[in-house]
């Protein structure tokens, strides 16, 4: 009697695994790309959010937050100049928790306001650095 048994030889087994390799990291690319994309995503969001909230201050505070004062202005009355007569005592940052938020890369959002009027509002992206073309600003059209 014959034996039919046939096993894999090492090379076999090698290109096996080799060809594994390359599908797997074309496709942690891909993903990890997309999970940075809709990061992104999020972090737009958020601002928008802040941005209304923010809208909603100035509407009774007749001015937005300054610089020194920042987004936590949102969540408690701010104690310098400009103050506000008309502070809703339940502040105005509309996320559940009494805390501002951090974007989705797990950093604070910068704030800036010089005069009252014009803000902008900040993320430095994935990177968590200013420039490198990833930061995602409330400017950003």
């Amino acid at each position: 009697m014959k034996n039919n048994k046939h096993g894999l030889t090492l090379l076999e087994i090698l290109a096996v695994i080799a060809l594994l390799g390359l599908v797997m990291s074309f496709l942690g690319t891909e993903i990890f790309s997309k999970l940075t994309r809709g990061k992104t995503d999020a972090t737009r969001i958020m601002i928008k959010q802040l941005e209304q909230d923010l809208d909603r201050y100035r509407f009774d505070c007749n001015t937005y937050p300054t610089t020194a004062q920042g987004m936590k202005a949102l969540i408690e009355a701010p104690g310098e100049e400009p103050t506000c007569r008309s502070y809703d005592p339940n502040g105005y940052y509309s996320g559940k928790k009494k805390e501002l938020p951090r974007d989705p890369f797990d950093t604070e959002f910068e704030y800036t306001c010089e005069d009252g009027i014009n803000y902008v509002i900040k993320s430095y992206g994935p990177d968590k650095k200013p420039g490198g073309g990833d930061d995602i600003s409330s400017d950003d059209e």
